[in-house]
């Protein structure tokens, strides 16, 4: 049986827009997606818009060049899926309501089970159960708190944080276009680094990938429009991260130096 729940936000002007999502609603799954995926306003406004939702991913939008759509077989991983883009159903935009009061009244016999609310003015998620025959009971608090209390939030060691970060802004600082291409928000492109560098293999695949760049550059492969200084400034910070991943590679791996480079 389906967890049902609402995700919505509330605007500056107390306005709210929601959308119903019907699967996997408990703090547990859509919480912790909520809280870990969707802290950026415009993804949450992409989230919104795209209307009710069978199931919320970490992603809104799929690869355009691959297909997605209702079918459990044809769709992307990671990737949220949705009534009216996914399975062409009628009417399932969102809903906007004039106060949080009338949000609330919403719920009378709806079935749903949890509201996910995030506040726009405060740059944060809420959350309330929704009791079935007293909607008017509903209390929202802190997302993030609620996660913390259960021990649901992720922590990440500094050293490897750091690690994830300083690639993520080489990411950036050396192709910005292809890394808002590849990334909905800085929480996508963190836990993408984050499953790259929890393996001895993805440290390496992460070492090469930074050679590569180093090696177009004095080759000056499709990298034409490169200033000397830009180019001295990327490989200056591509062999920084080199260095600090071998160091990070032998602490965590007494083999390090060893391993071999699978291809995928």
């Amino acid at each position: 049986m389906s967890t049902r729940s609402s995700i919505a936000i509330k605007r500056k002007d107390g306005t709210i827009e929601s959308v119903y999502c019907h699967s996997d609603g408990y703090l547990e799954y859509n919480g912790v997606m909520l809280n870990k995926f969707y802290r950026n306003p415009k993804k949450i406004d992409s989230l919104i818009n795209l209307g009710d939702l069978s199931f919320l991913d970490r992603r809104v939008n799929p690869d355009p060049d691959i297909p997605h759509s209702f079918d459990y077989d044809k769709r992307q991983e990671g990737v949220s899926v949705a009534y009216g883009r996914d399975r062409n159903e009628k009417k399932t935009n969102k809903k906007v309501y004039d106060s949080l009061k009338d949000y609330i009244k919403s719920f009378s016999n709806s079935w749903q089970e949890y509201a996910y609310l995030y506040d726009e003015e405060n740059s944060k998620w809420l959350w309330s159960e929704i009791p079935f025959d007293n909607v008017e009971n509903m209390n929202f608090a802190s997302l993030e708190d609620k996660l913390n209390d259960m021990g649901l939030i992720e922590s990440v060691e500094p050293k490897l944080d750091n690690l994830i970060h300083q690639q993520m802004e080489f990411e950036k600082v050396f192709d910005l276009e292809t890394y808002n291409d590849c990334y909905e928000s800085e929480e996508d492109a963190y836990y993408d680094f984050q499953g790259i560098l929890e393996t001895p293999q993805g440290i390496k695949k992460q070492i090469d990938a930074l050679k590569g760049i180093i090696y177009d550059i004095d080759g000056d492969i499709c990298l034409n429009d490169l200033s000397e200084d830009s180019a001295l400034k990327f490989k200056n910070m591509a062999n920084k991260n080199i260095e600090m991943l071998e160091e990070y590679g032998r602490e965590q791996y007494p083999n390090f130096d060893s391993i071999p480079i699978i291809e995928f």
